[in-house]
């Protein structure tokens, strides 16, 4: 699929990026960033709190927000009559690679306040508009919403980017010889695509941005998506409610 096309001529995109170990002016937040600047997009805003990575990024993207949380960041929008057509939530917190009972309540808890509590608030304003363990809450967080709202109203789809050799994957260890590694474009363009009419049908699913956009739309998987409202969503396996 090309995404040349797909054009967005007067659209806010606002792209949250508050991960202490992602710098923002790389990875796949900046690239998802680039790629709506690539679709004309009429304006990119980014998040954070760490001026330094903002001020980096800002060179190749068009504002800079220095906000102390995400209810200061919020309140600014309203100030300044700011009406966001897009939102792409991509902070993470990734904690520390040991089970949950022995990361300790607070470092748990500190993960799902940026996992969780955030992704609450900034869909609360969105939708309010004119109209990992904690990682996974999130997106179910985020399948609920979009149960109760209609695609017209607030389009939602989780995605997972792919394997992107972040500098969060490399403070982990991680080097170019660990994986085949996906471009962080791959990423970025499809945010691009899940923000247009043409992704309204995976309103509240769970997929991937590696995955054949043709073949998600089209055949065997579109139908099984249309008919069965419990595919590609989170939950128990074996139990869908009926």
């Amino acid at each position: 699929m090309t995404l040349g096309t797909l054009r967005f001529g007067n659209m806010h995109r606002t792209m949250r990026e508050d991960d202490s170990h992602r710098g923002g002016s790389s990875g796949i937040g900046f690239a998802i960033a680039r790629a709506f600047g690539q679709a004309s997009a009429s304006r990119i805003i980014i998040l954070g709190r760490r001026p330094g990575p903002l001020r980096e990024a800002r060179v190749k993207l068009m504002t800079e927000l220095k906000a102390a949380g995400s209810k200061a960041a919020l309140g600014g929008f309203k100030r300044e009559k700011i009406e966001i057509d897009v939102l792409v939530m991509n902070a993470a917190a990734l904690g520390a690679d040991t089970v949950i009972l022995e990361s300790g309540v607070e470092d748990v808890w500190t993960d799902y306040v940026t996992n969780v509590r955030t992704l609450l608030d900034f869909a609360s304003f969105f939708s309010k508009q004119g109209l990992s363990k904690s990682k996974n809450s999130g997106a179910l967080l985020l399948q609920q919403i979009a149960k109760d709202t209609k695609v017209e109203d607030m389009q939602i789809i989780n995605f997972h980017p792919g394997s992107i050799l972040t500098q969060s994957a490399r403070s982990k260890g991680y080097t170019e010889d660990n994986w085949a590694w996906d471009h962080e474009d791959m990423p970025g363009h499809f945010a691009v695509w899940a923000a247009s009419a043409e992704a309204s049908f995976l309103h509240g699913r769970f997929i991937w941005a590696r995955w054949d956009v043709d073949e998600l739309r089209s055949g065997e998987l579109r139908e099984r998506i249309d008919n069965d409202p419990y595919f590609l969503k989170i939950g128990v396996i074996g139990a869908t409610g009926n």
